[in-house]
């Protein structure tokens, strides 16, 4: 089949029929999670229509997949890896300015990540609400809106979570 055949229409599915099973598994290899590794395959097709146009001299079209693929990995992985940081340094910030009680900034930087991993071990509904109640200054209206549950569900979530919280920090509040 020639390759701007295969890159038209409903021909793409052939494509990625033939070759998106292998590919998933090498970015599987490459990428830290299966969600990026689904993102880096889905980034090489995008790669792939985009181009369509220059790819009519590609003599290889698995080879340039996995090329493709390998790219979009790494560079999906590297722009998660400083989104990792940068959210993760934003939230320590963040938590240290709230660590009133403690007097140096390394007790506060200490105090931030016993409140980080406090955060961390809440149940996901739990520990949204309680993040946009503390340190966004919501309200349960706009928490429940956002989230989209009632307000007295979300009341109820930030009770529960704090009372975690603070079993959690030895009695301490977030």
């Amino acid at each position: 089949m020639a390759l701007m055949e295969a890159l038209k229409g409903p021909d793409l599915a052939e494509v990625y029929d033939r070759y998106g099973a292998e590919l998933h598994a090498y970015a599987c290899v490459l990428c830290r999670s299966r969600v990026e590794a689904e993102d880096a395959v889905q980034e090489c097709f995008v790669r792939l229509v985009a181009h369509r146009e220059r790819l009519a001299h590609v003599e290889d079209l698995r080879g340039w997949c996995f090329r493709v693929l390998r790219n979009e990995a790494l560079r999906l992985r590297s722009r998660w890896l400083a989104w990792r940081s940068r959210d993760r340094d934003a939230g320590t910030v963040l938590l240290q300015e709230s660590c009133g009680e403690a007097e140096t900034e390394a007790e506060r930087r200490e105090e931030a990540r016993a409140i980080q991993r406090a955060l961390a071990s809440l149940p996901e509904a739990q520990r949204e609400v309680v993040y946009l109640r503390v340190w966004e200054s919501m309200s349960f209206r706009a928490v429940g809106d956002l989230v989209g549950i009632p307000q007295d569900t979300a009341a109820s979530r930030y009770r529960y979570g704090i009372q975690k919280l603070r079993g959690l920090l030895g009695g301490r509040e977030p």
